[in-house]
């Protein structure tokens, strides 16, 4: 390349846009050392700090996905956790920039929509403000002593998820009954988007007599959009399991017949063939 062709204030530009990258990293870094020192944990009077708000707002909105060891929902996984204070300093300005646009947290409805639906993932606005505030005033660490410190985990309302013998991950317990498709099916590597209709057969659980549903949940396979079931209803990666309100439910009968209808959505190419075996767990009353 002859960089004499190349405008200077291109050249400059570009220089600055790398310094500024390599910059925000060294601080990340630097704010990792910092904490893991234990030392200056003082911020200004009126700054926001992990300690006493961000802390706070990621547990209540994040850290459900966003943990150590992430349940995969739908095929898809949280790329990182948020448990810690270094984990969200040194993505502070991504977190900032996600909720800012309405990316993060994955909630498709309009705002207007708020309050209609079951298991809302709305930010509100006072938390995204404080994460925006967190990451424009240095990402600051504040005061780790108990007295400051945001509950735990265990204190919130986080689904535990139940490890099945087969090594299947359910977020509502052990299902009382497992169906599925009569054997794995094969997504070509040709295929972008596919949505068949596929027969369902008892997996595992035994049905004698009719019996309502309280609860279901979608256990999908790699690059699943999203699926349609009249049985075990709809699934979206990060939905995790439907429980019908106390009293609801839908009637199922022995031998009745079942189909879900799937959409897939990949890359084509040699070697984006995949095999799925997604399953749908029930629970009874």
């Amino acid at each position: 390349m002859d960089f004499r062709r190349i405008p200077r204030t291109l050249l400059v530009g570009a220089a600055a846009v790398l310094a500024s990258l390599f910059a925000s990293d060294a601080a990340a870094q630097g704010g990792d050392r910092l904490a893991a020192g234990d030392v200056a944990t003082s911020a200004a009077p009126d700054a926001v700090t992990y300690y006493d708000a961000v802390q706070g707002v990621l547990r209540r909105n994040c850290v459900t996905c966003h943990t150590e060891n992430p349940v995969s929902v739908g095929g898809m996984i949280a790329p990182f956790a948020l448990t810690t204070f270094q984990d969200a300093r040194r993505r502070s300005s991504a977190i900032a920039g996600v909720v800012s646009t309405g990316y993060m947290p994955p909630w498709g409805a309009a705002i207007q929509h708020q309050g209609t639906f079951k298991d809302e993932r709305y930010l509100p606005p006072e938390d995204k403000q404080i994460l925006i505030d967190w990451a424009e005033t240095g990402a600051q660490m504040g005061d780790p002593s108990p007295a400051t410190t945001a509950e735990s985990p265990a204190d919130l309302d986080i689904q535990e998820p139940t490890v099945a013998p087969d090594g299947r991950v359910w977020l509502m317990g052990l299902p009382d009954m497992v169906v599925g498709f009569d054997e794995p099916l094969l997504v070509c590597e040709q295929v972008q988007d596919w949505q068949p209709q596929v027969p369902q057969r008892v997996i595992s659980g035994e049905l004698t007599e009719p019996r309502w549903i309280r609860a279901t949940e979608i256990n999908a396979g790699p690059k699943v959009h999203h699926t349609v079931s009249s049985l075990l209803g709809v699934g979206t990666p990060g939905r995790g399991p439907f429980v019908f309100p106390e009293g609801w439910g839908i009637l199922m009968v022995p031998d009745q017949y079942m189909s879900i209808s799937m959409h897939y959505h990949k890359e084509v190419g040699p070697g984006t063939e995949i095999i799925d075996d997604t399953r749908g767990g029930i629970q009874f009353y």
